[in-house]
């Protein structure tokens, strides 16, 4: 089921690069020169900057290798959890024409995961938060497919930062109040700033006066933000910096409001002197 998926994001993928191939080989070369001379002078009129809002919420996926992890030590089961998280932040968008834009922003990005422990007696479960924040720089390419509904494809980049470290720690009590276990998680970012690799395929529709609409799947790949290790504590059981499956990569789908846009660039007439 998942090869099939991938099968289907690929085609969806390529589908803008390859439409633009058949538009210009089914073009007669003598029309090729007018329409270069076409495209350059509308260029300049299509350059516009948008500003808007964006959320997405967080869907925990196998098909982008966000997915459960489980770990046995000493006959002792670790499961790892991701939940459902989400982003949210301003957008900005340079128009180099109604079908290339260059875009930027900052987003707010929050994840939680789930570690239970499972050692055949006593069930132990820990939840804690991943949170950080990204400055992408994406490029799209837009499919007109009707009147006014676009098909975007975004690849790019997209930095992420990382305030701290991240570490918690749950305890179980008997009765009386002693303790009887302890699971601590420790996650320590590599560095406080990492690149990664961010796409998306979505459906904008714009409204010159009302602005614009956009919703579709994004991704997080390639990059492990935080490299976590699990310690617990029962009895005579001491288990000590169990490795897991690094945070990192993230599925979502995006929602976008975008603002009408403006033009980037604006001619003052002046007034012709008599």
């Amino acid at each position: 089921m998942h090869f099939l998926l991938r099968k289907v994001l690929i085609i969806l993928f390529l589908m803008p690069y390859l439409t633009l191939l058949a538009q210009q080989a089914g073009e007669p070369a003598r029309f090729q020169s007018k329409l270069r001379r076409i495209s350059i002078d509308s260029l300049s009129k299509n350059r516009k900057v948008a500003f808007g809002f964006e959320v997405r919420p967080i869907i925990p996926s196998a098909l982008f290798r966000v997915s459960t992890d489980v770990v046995k030590a000493e006959d002792i089961v670790f499961t790892i959890s991701p939940r459902p998280g989400y982003t949210y932040g301003a957008y900005l968008a340079f128009n180099l024409s109604r079908r290339f834009s260059i875009e930027t922003g900052i987003n707010y990005i929050n994840r939680d995961f789930r570690i239970t422990v499972d050692d055949g007696q006593l069930k132990t479960t820990l939840q804690f938060t991943a949170d950080n924040y990204e400055i992408p720089l994406i490029s799209t390419y837009y499919v007109r497919l009707g009147k006014n509904i676009y098909m975007g494809h975004s690849a790019g980049i997209s930095m992420q930062f990382l305030p701290s470290h991240l570490a918690s720690i749950v305890k179980e009590k008997d009765v009386t109040g002693t303790t009887i276990s302890s699971l601590e998680q420790v996650s320590k970012r590599k560095y406080w700033i990492m690149p990664a690799f961010k796409g998306g395929i979505g459906w904008e529709y714009r409204s010159e006066n009302n602005g614009y609409i956009y919703v579709g799947p994004a991704y997080l790949l390639f990059t492990a933000l935080y490299k976590t290790r699990l310690f617990y504590h029962r009895d005579k059981v001491n288990i000590q910096h169990l490795d897991v499956k690094p945070i990192g990569d993230f599925f979502g789908i995006t929602i976008r409001y975008v603002f009408p846009p403006t033009e980037m660039f604006t001619k003052n007439k002046g007034k012709e002197k008599k």
